[in-house]
């Protein structure tokens, strides 16, 4: 049984939208959209669609594994162990009123060592979304997301939704970029921004849902 997929109430920044505010309606009954029903439109789709791809993009140790293993309630590893090569994750969900099985995650965990960014291409193919994270205690992660990961991702796949994440929250004290300069950098490059903790599993949640239905959504409005 696959859990449902609501729309999230935000708690984090403001910045963080995918044009999901004319989704919450009052009338529970399925809109029309140019005479056809929405829930005939996810007809359609399900066959032509049924999985998202997901990839996941930073520097190692930025806790990519982490927010992987937080989305999916999976015990936490306390010792760091580094992906060797790719980790691919599957997770399934139905949207709230829509029973049919309907959204399929496929989560590629892209390991950040340098030996792999001379292969990491061939597993961005066919990538709806990229998630590309940095540590907010540690600089070096944040140019590399920006300047490298971020660029590499707009090089190879063009206009496809990224979330820029800065990771561990949870480890105020030794934060070293600030929330206002991710914000400020996200605005820069016009794409989306958050900050989470994957160890407590803060913001982890709402953003895989956010980013699942709005990917489910283009679909049925294309």
């Amino acid at each position: 049984r696959h859990s449902s997929l609501e729309i999230p109430d935000l708690t984090f920044d403001d910045t963080f939208s995918l044009d999901l505010a004319h989704y919450h309606s009052p009338d529970p009954s399925p809109s029309f959209i140019d005479g056809v029903s929405l829930k005939h439109r996810i007809k359609l789709i399900k066959n032509r669609k049924k999985a998202f791809k997901v990839i996941l993009l930073g520097s190692a140790a930025v806790g990519k594994t982490t927010l992987i293993n937080s989305f999916l309630k999976k015990e936490q590893v306390q010792d760091y162990r580094p992906t060797l090569g790719i980790s691919i994750s599957t997770q399934k969900y139905y949207i709230q009123g829509f029973k049919d099985d309907v959204i399929s995650f496929l989560i590629f965990d892209l390991a950040g060592q340098e030996f792999f960014k001379r292969v990491r291409h061939e597993y961005y193919k066919g990538a709806n979304c990229a998630f590309v994270v940095y540590d907010i205690t540690r600089e070096n992660t944040f140019d590399e997301a920006l300047n490298f990961w971020y660029k590499d991702i707009k090089k190879e796949l063009g206009d496809i939704p990224i979330i820029l994440i800065g990771n561990k929250i949870d480890l105020e004290a030794q934060r070293v970029i600030t929330k206002e300069q991710g914000r400020e950098k996200a605005e820069e490059l016009s794409t989306f921004f958050i900050e989470t903790s994957a160890l407590h599993n803060i913001n982890v949640q709402d953003t895989f849902k956010l980013i699942g239905i709005g990917l489910f959504f283009q679909n049925v409005y294309e």
